[in-house]
């Protein structure tokens, strides 16, 4: 644990990142058992009208690798393993568990993807079926004539590359913004997906709107690391206040975007930072981090959170905290989220480069989504405005 915690994790959040795995390992394995036998099934069923021996073809290998998820299944169901210090686990409730999430999941996913991805492969093979009836219909021999039969064979294999290459290919990007072409783009956005790479994005994202109010020059700078790196679509303030009980609190940056609302403050420090979060912090020199409300920048940042909460109590949102220090700085703070988001009200601490590609690749937690951005629009307005 202590190990962890130095790498900047914590149990939980380890935790959490391996649920996220088995959600998604599941969800993909309901998914091919379902697009294969659809595409098998309709495959085999048609192949008679054509008397064209590639259809059966394809359909039996459809369907043979639908039955081989079906046994690999079924075995595990009736199986246990047994680990090597002799403890023996039955696997009959993770075979459950599997295709409980895996059905259940698609409808909780972010971005719903599952559901597009299903939504286009079963289309898919509804075409196929209805272009089948209509050309039945249509041919006054039992037999098609052969153009007509291989022109269909055709038409299977456009459809198959497409909803089963190039749209999930554009899906994935669209979902998780990567840059990048063809299949490379696609094997990223899956290692993105089951939370297995840690590539970097760079390139610019020109739909960051920024509005600057009185900010100090390490805010710009943040602000324009932000502007130029992150790939979000929103809107960027930096150096602006809102009304607070009887005083005004002043914000570094605060982010509305499809991501989430995130307040951002920054403490232009280097070197080894020290505390925990209760005390005061200070440098490996000694020299205290100054903060304006608390004992240190978390209780800083996290009054800055919720009050920006009660500023826009009406649209019930939920806020990430973040505070960012030069990439220069290191960390030997006491139970402190370090550079990653949790899932819960706590306010990690992030170097530069970490706090935006921790940005690019966040999700709100589940049951709280981002407001469309007419709304996040209207709440930079009415932050403006004070």
């Amino acid at each position: 644990m202590e190990a962890l915690r130095k790498m900047g994790f914590s149990v939980s959040e380890v935790g959490r990142q391996l649920l996220i795995v088995f959600v998604r390992f599941s969800m993909s394995i309901i998914f091919l058992g379902i697009i294969l036998g659809a595409y098998g099934w309709c495959f085999y069923w048609i192949q008679e009208w054509f008397n064209v021996i590639y259809l059966r073809s394809l359909g039996l290998f459809f369907l043979q690798l639908d039955t081989k998820i079906v046994t690999v299944a079924m075995a595990a169901f009736q199986g246990s393993y047994t680990f090597p210090a002799g403890l023996t686990v039955p696997l009959a409730p993770i075979v459950v568990a599997v295709g409980l999430v895996g059905i259940v999941g698609p409808f909780k996913q972010p971005h719903k993807l599952f559901l597009q991805l299903y939504a286009v492969n079963l289309g898919g093979a509804a075409f196929l079926a209805v272009a089948a009836i209509v050309i039945r219909l249509f041919q006054p021999t039992p037999l098609p004539q052969a153009w007509v039969a291989y022109g269909y064979l055709a038409l299977v294999a456009v459809v198959l590359f497409g909803c089963l290459i190039i749209l999930p290919v554009e899906l994935f990007r669209k979902t998780y913004r990567w840059q990048g072409d063809g299949i490379t783009a696609f094997w990223g956005g899956l290692g993105s997906f089951f939370n297995f790479t840690d590539t970097k994005k760079t390139a610019t994202n020109t739909q960051l709107e920024h509005r600057i109010g009185s900010p100090d020059p390490y805010d710009i700078k943040i602000g324009k690391l932000l502007l130029h790196q992150l790939q979000v679509d929103g809107i960027l303030l930096t150096g602006v206040a809102i009304p607070y009980k009887k005083d005004s609190i002043r914000y570094d940056n605060i982010l509305l975007c499809d991501r989430g609302i995130f307040v951002i403050e920054g403490k232009n420090y280097t070197g080894t930072i020290r505390g925990d979060t209760n005390s005061s912090w200070q440098t490996h020199t000694g020299s205290p981090i100054k903060s304006s409300r608390g004992e240190n920048p978390l209780q800083q940042c996290d009054k800055q959170v919720m009050a920006l909460k009660n500023f826009f109590a009406e649209y019930a949102v939920f806020v990430n905290g973040a505070v960012v220090f030069p990439s220069r700085a290191s960390f030997a703070l006491d139970h402190v989220q370090i550079n990653t988001f949790p899932y819960s009200t706590a306010v990690p601490v992030f170097n530069e480069s970490a706090l935006v590609d921790a940005i690019n690749k966040h999700r709100p937690p589940i049951g709280k989504s981002v407001p469309p951005q007419t709304v996040l629009r209207q709440m930079a307005d009415r932050i403006m405005k004070v």
